[in-house]
């Protein structure tokens, strides 16, 4: 793992581009907004992001910007996730259904019912 901070303000991953980082969240907190959605989910420490990119080679599918004054991110490389993470993986890629709510989600406006809580 590689420690990352980002100063508030800052675009973490920007939806459209290609994943090649997952993250989690040491401290701090950040925001994910959707285009034509607006805002579906904050996380703060603990949760983590970025994962279904790696998963299924997709574009990242929102934006995730820092919100605290600074935010303090662990971070894998796509090599090192699927190295690291190995049969995690499988387990993750089984809970498919779970990414698809997850995906639903974030094609939805954020009301308490449908926050994204990752947690690790």
């Amino acid at each position: 793992l590689e420690t990352k901070d980002a100063i508030r303000g800052t675009n973490i991953v920007t939806e459209g581009e290609t994943g090649e980082t997952f993250y989690i969240i040491e401290e701090g907190e950040v925001v994910i907004n959707k285009s034509g959605v607006g805002e579906v989910a904050r996380l703060t420490a603990g949760h983590y992001f970025g994962e279904l990119a790696l998963l299924f080679d997709q574009k990242r599918a929102a934006t995730v910007t820092a919100v605290s004054p600074v935010v303090r991110l662990a971070t894998l490389s796509r090599l090192n996730f699927r190295n690291y993470l190995g049969p995690f993986e499988d387990i993750l890629k089984r809970n498919n259904d779970q990414y698809k709510l997850i995906i639903e989600k974030l094609q939805r406006p954020m009301s308490s019912s449908n926050l994204v809580t990752n947690r690790r």
